[in-house]
């Protein structure tokens, strides 16, 4: 099943859906790997084998996917594990925030409780004397 994922467009300031990711070929993945001198760009430690263990190697979108990013190569960076994984926790906090914030401004989610009396949400007004009066909408 394919979840659809709608985010503003900063430039066009437009909804679209975001574009799935595409796994990079050998050529690519080689392309991104002299561009980056071999390095991970976060940490600078070297992406090849070390030793007898070999460094496990991923590749990141500098702009995320669900932040309008592309699968172009010049959003692509390889990163070493170990940076990749705050990266993505990260990522996965703001995309969490926007989505929350997102389905509120559609009206995709409903208020959890009742608002408190005479508060602006209400649909009744406190009066300065005490009493509830009912809001003129």
């Amino acid at each position: 099943m394919k979840t659809f994922e709608v985010h503003r467009d900063d430039e066009s300031r437009r909804w679209r859906i975001p574009e799935d990711r595409k796994p990079l070929s050998r050529k690519e993945y080689a392309e991104i790997f002299l561009r980056q001198d071999g390095r991970c760009p976060c940490c600078g430690q070297r992406l090849e084998v070390k030793g007898a263990r070999e460094v496990e190697v991923w590749d990141e979108h500098v702009r995320p996917l669900w932040a309008g990013g592309t699968n172009e190569l010049c959003n692509r960076e390889l990163w070493c594990k170990p940076c990749t994984k705050p990266k993505t926790a990260a990522e996965a906090t703001a995309r969490a925030k926007s989505n929350a914030v997102r389905d509120k401004h559609i009206g995709a989610v409903k208020p959890k409780s009742r608002p408190i009396p005479g508060s602006r949400a209400s649909a009744w007004k406190r009066k300065m004397d005490g009493t509830l009066v009912k809001r003129e909408i």
